[in-house]
């Protein structure tokens, strides 16, 4: 009985190592893209990916605890996560913006004639701003 119990947790502690870590965010290609593209200026993100460009120690616009902000700039980020009108503000000191593909932030950036994909991997794009002719 006792090998029994012991066995048991072993084989479900092998089967934890042995699986690769899920991505929920950009991976490490896009997050250094992003970087390299953001030429030095903070790189505008969505949740999980302000976060992991954060922990990597890139430079983000904004990011959790969003009460660090001014209740100006929470609102204008909860707004451009939500893709809402308001939230565009944002995006015009944005240089490189890192958002998970398929969100309403991404939607909305596609349609953005101000702004092109740069890079894209499984969970994230890259915008950049497009150049303007002054």
């Amino acid at each position: 009985m006792f090998a029994l119990c012991a066995w048991v947790p072993a084989v479900c502690l092998v089967l934890g190592l042995l699986q690769t870590p899920k991505q929920y965010g950009a991976g490490e290609r896009v997050r250094s893209e992003a970087e390299r593209l953001a030429a030095g200026k903070p790189i505008l993100a969505d949740g999980i990916d302000a976060e992991q460009l954060a922990l990597d120690g890139r430079q983000v616009w904004i990011a959790n605890p969003l009460d660090a902000f001014s209740q100006r700039d929470q609102r204008l980020y909860l707004d451009w996560l939500d893709a809402n009108p308001d939230g565009d503000a944002l995006l015009r000191g944005a240089t490189a913006v890192v958002v998970a593909r398929g969100s309403k932030p991404q939607q909305r950036l596609e349609r953005d004639p101000s702004f092109r994909r740069a890079a894209v991997d499984a969970r994230a794009a890259i915008y950049v701003r497009v150049p303007s002719n002054e």
